[in-house]
């Protein structure tokens, strides 16, 4: 009885240390997928950046709450990109449901609505693109001590609240 006892606790404390290792390859592995989006992203291979996010978001995985976000932002980029400004705004919207709900940074919230003001701006609904721009450009004025990436998140807010006037 003792050995079967031995045996169960080795297996439990292998089975831990195996899903832990899964765990870190799985975080490992997603970080490479959006690694390889920005690449494909940045050169203006849309198609292949859409590929790396629907791999996320089709994987099965279990994703954080920024990951999911993330995914869901950057296929939104990919559609817009591509003029497809429905299904941009169908992944925007899902991005901001779960900000809402899982995200502990406000800042993910203004990024959305500036990508969501960019599809109303090229759809020439300037009232909806403004609405958006102000309620980001409130969140960024909100944030006690900002960094350098709020500045420039709230310069490109405040530009391309001058671009719609």
């Amino acid at each position: 009885m003792a050995i079967f006892k031995k045996s169960i606790s080795v297996l439990i404390f292998c089975s831990c240390c195996f899903s832990t290792d899964l765990a870190i390859e799985q975080q490992d592995t997603l970080y490479k997928i959006f690694v390889k989006f920005t690449e494909l992203y940045s050169s203006g291979d849309f198609y292949g950046a859409e590929k790396c996010m629907l791999a996320v978001l089709d994987s099965g995985k279990e994703l954080t709450a920024d990951y999911l976000i993330s995914a869901l932002n950057n296929a939104g980029l990919v559609k817009k990109s591509l003029g497809m400004f429905s299904e941009a705004l169908d992944y925007y919207n899902k991005a901001e449901e779960y900000t809402i709900k899982n995200s502990e940074s406000i800042l993910t919230l203004a990024w959305i609505y500036n990508n969501k003001s960019r599809i109303y701006t090229f759809q020439k609904s300037f009232p909806t693109a403004i609405g958006y721009l102000e309620k980001s450009v409130r969140i960024y004025q909100g944030i006690e001590n900002p960094d350098n990436s709020v500045f420039n998140n709230l310069s490109t807010a405040w530009l391309n609240l001058g671009i719609i006037y």
